[in-house]
């Protein structure tokens, strides 16, 4: 389907918008539109039109074909859509934004579906700039190619030929439409990324010049001087001595605390509730990084979980303009979270002191627990905006199925983080003690009166009271302290400890 082929299908239909969901949910009902990625470009399809692209989002919507003889609409089904473009930030974060307000209780129908409209609209002219400007399209993907893959042996033959045209025109093309020559902007995405890989102190020069594209470890020290102003040592040393730390999750905010090193911004909302602000730190956004503000505070290293998402991915190569970012593998363990922070910012020594007393302590609270619950399975239940989860291996798991060797239920042995669960799962499990905390669905946490009704219901229902842990009293409740014992980090993991030992040590 072509840009034209795509502006008449919405054009003969009129559409009502129900919601957006990110990422892939094939329990879905209703008619979807889905947003996807392909080969660095952005797609819009039906489900019949999907083969190997990655699913970022579906929008859930009901279209409806003008019958403009008989005056009427026609409900339909959806298929046969499918268009492309360049990765376009803005339509992302419009598409975000159908997410955010899909899962406002007190957004009216009619209000959604203006800003599915918006959201067409911008796809529209995004297609028609495409189709009026194919050659800067080209230069853009050129320039995003660059962006992923700066460590690859790239040269201007190469990206001449991606971009469809001779390398002098390409060049000249280029540096009038961004200000500098290709081989300068790839020189300085490569920098910008070894400033991040610096920071990382098990690499040597010459390793970190490798990773990033350069072959000679001699001309990366000239670029990065260049660039700069100091060498690659120097660069080091500063940053050592006065590292000035921006947090942009809680996950890390737990492991500078546990550190003794607080950060200098973070990202602050209640779902961790330390008292950051009175401690002098600046915040930098609640849900999501505030940009200006990082800029404005021009921090030495930004530390985050590695992004998930594309639209994530384009946040983090602007911020990796301001700041070297480090990013905290999404499937390493709390402890290599901990290391890796720990030499950023120079406390391996600490860090190592720190792991020591906590593995004491644990293996302490161990044989407690050995003597006072056994072989008792304890299952962590978590009460959400509208149900409830199992929280499984990872987080709050980590510490007791791993650290303490806590009997652990085989079904929760195949979660690894959380499962939005029944009440006849947890039934099934019938553990012999449950810990009830919150979790965070439809990307907020539930408020007081709802967990004040979910527990009302639980207590009258028979099912619920059916339970050996409700029926000899073994239930603990970890509800007002938020995300403070179920985040994945040093901290959370050693208060958690003195709170289980509270729990279930008489």
């Amino acid at each position: 389907m072509n840009q034209c082929t795509f502006t008449q299908y919405v054009d003969e239909r009129m559409f009502e918008f129900v919601r957006a969901i990110e990422g892939d949910n094939d329990t879905i009902d209703g008619e979807c539109l889905y947003i996807a990625q392909k080969n660095e470009r952005q797609v819009i399809a039906t489900k019949d039109c999907l083969a190997d692209e990655k699913v970022l989002f579906q929008l859930v919507c009901n279209a409806y074909k003008k019958d403009l003889d008989e005056n009427v609409l026609i409900l339909e089904t959806m298929y046969n859509v499918y268009v492309e473009f360049s990765m376009n930030e803005i339509i992302t974060r419009k598409v975000e934004q159908l997410v955010s307000d899909s899962q406002d209780s007190e957004a009216s129908s009619f209000t959604l579906t203006y800003r599915f409209y918006e959201f067409l609209d911008l796809v529209m002219q995004v297609l028609q700039d495409q189709k009026k400007d194919s050659l800067h399209t080209r230069l853009a993907d050129t320039k995003t190619y660059m962006d992923h893959f700066y460590n690859a042996p790239l040269t201007r033959s190469d990206l001449a030929q991606r971009a469809g045209v001779n390398v002098d025109y390409f060049s000249r093309s280029f540096k009038a439409r961004y200000k500098e020559t290709p081989m300068s902007y790839l020189n300085r995405v490569r920098i910008t990324h070894a400033k991040s890989l610096l920071l990382n102190k098990n690499k040597t020069i010459r390793e970190v010049a490798f990773d990033v594209g350069f072959k000679d470890e001699f001309y990366f020290s000239r670029q990065f001087k260049r660039q700069m102003g100091r060498s690659p040592q120097s660069y080091v040393k500063r940053s050592i001595v006065s590292i000035k730390v921006a947090s942009l999750h809680h996950l890390v905010t737990g492991h500078l605390y546990a550190l003794n090193h607080l950060p200098h911004s973070a990202i602050m909302n209640h779902s961790y509730p330390l008292s950051l602000k009175e401690a002098g730190v600046e915040e930098i956004g609640q849900e999501s990084v505030d940009v200006d503000k990082l800029f404005t505070i021009q921090p030495d290293v930004v530390i985050q979980k590695a992004p998930m998402s594309d639209a994530v991915q384009i946040k983090s190569t602007i911020i990796n303009q301001i700041a070297p970012v480090v990013n905290l593998a999404y499937d390493g363990t709390w402890r290599e979270h901990f290391t890796q922070i720990a030499s950023v910012i120079d406390r391996e020594k600490e860090a190592q002191q720190w792991l020591e007393q906590y593995e004491q302590k644990a293996s302490s609270l161990r044989d407690s627990l050995r003597k006072y619950i056994g072989k008792e399975t304890v299952i962590v239940v978590g009460i959400g905006e509208i149900g409830y989860c199992l929280y499984g291996m990872r987080n709050m798991g980590a510490v007791m199925y791993d650290d303490l060797r806590m009997e652990v239920p085989k079904s929760i042995q195949n979660i690894a983080h959380i499962k939005e669960v029944t009440l006849k799962e947890i039934m099934e499990i019938n553990a012999d003690r449950i810990i009830l905390t919150l979790y965070r669905s439809h990307k907020r946490l539930p408020s007081v009166k709802k967990v004040t009704q979910h527990l009302q219901q639980l207590n009258q229902d028979h099912r619920w009271q059916s339970l050996k842990a409700v029926k000899n009293k073994q239930l603990y409740g970890l509800y007002d302290t938020n995300h403070l014992y179920t985040s994945y980090n040093a901290y959370s993991h050693n208060l958690l400890l003195d709170k289980l030992s509270e729990f279930f040590v008489k």
